[in-house]
């Protein structure tokens, strides 16, 4: 079988900003296994899981409905660090999800620190009194009452 090209950088791309895990056939991803959640899909009429995994401090979902899938993720405890590895494609995809020992990963990742943007204050339009006009008014005034 020849080998496909993959163009690496837009494949990077891709992957960015993204809350879902994207690997290519025998790619692999280290991460913390959180716990999943459970979509209904109401094009295939059942459950469709959602397996949550820290990787370098962000959230991200792998998404299966797979009996095997199902099957490897029942035996891993939330907390454990994992490398998730693709194998196969398209209807023949499946995932290894082998534990990674603490000597071998040394840490875990860390939480991104979201960066908070402080606004700017708005500058208020202040108009000043001109005290000289105030005075010209009071002496015109004064003025009207002389002449009465």
């Amino acid at each position: 079988m020849a080998k496909k090209y993959l163009d690496k950088k837009l494949l990077k791309a891709s992957k960015e900003g993204s809350s879902f895990i994207k690997l290519v056939t025998g790619e692999s991803v280290i991460g913390e296994y959180v716990g999943y959640d459970t979509v209904y899909s109401e094009k295939y009429k059942k459950d469709n899981f959602h397996f949550l995994f820290d990787i370098e401090g962000d959230e991200k979902k792998l998404s299966t409905s797979s009996a095997k899938v199902l099957r490897k993720m029942a035996q891993i405890e939330p907390g454990t660090i994992v490398e998730i590895t693709r194998l196969g494609e398209a209807g023949d995809t499946d995932y290894s999800f082998d534990p990674v020992d603490d000597d071998d990963y040394d840490e875990k990742p860390k939480k991104k620190k979201k960066k908070t943007v402080k606004k700017k204050k708005k500058k208020k339009a202040v108009v000043e009194d001109d005290d000289d006009d105030d005075d010209d008014l009071d002496d015109d005034l004064d003025d009207d009452d002389e002449e009465d």
